[in-house]
């Protein structure tokens, strides 16, 4: 939140995952209400095995809970299973992690590692 948004990194960012991986847009009556999206790559440490990882995943607070997001989950899901992903993980930024962390368990998630960010000396303000 700390990073001001540019649209023009947005839009070849979409384009990147359109390319490698899944843009999905959750509409309601045709009103865009949600997006989610990822990308695939060659396993690290086997390139025999391709994983996936979501990257964006977003509701309109007035549309959670009315099923878009596991519809959008869901979604990202099956993009990984046509695929042939052998893994599709999903990440939680820490202040929603209390209200998405029981919706990943009861998809069937397990929790595999933590990130932990820092703004390093140099660019914080005085």
């Amino acid at each position: 939140r700390d990073i001001p948004y540019c649209e023009d990194s947005a839009v070849r960012w979409l384009a990147l995952m359109r390319e490698l991986g899944v843009v999905l847009i959750a509409l309601s009556d045709e009103i865009p209400i949600g997006m989610a999206g990822g990308v695939f790559s060659r396993f690290i440490f086997n390139d025999a095995y391709e994983v996936g990882q979501e990257l964006m995943w977003w509701v309109e607070p007035e549309y959670r809970r009315s099923g878009a997001g596991s519809q959008l989950l869901a979604a990202l899901e099956k993009a990984a299973y046509a695929r042939g992903a052998a893994r599709w993980s999903m990440i939680a930024i820490e202040a929603t992690a209390d209200r998405v962390g029981p919706l990943y368990l009861n998809a069937g998630y397990v929790p595999t590692e933590r990130t932990f960010t820092k703004v390093p000396l140099w660019q914080q303000q005085p």
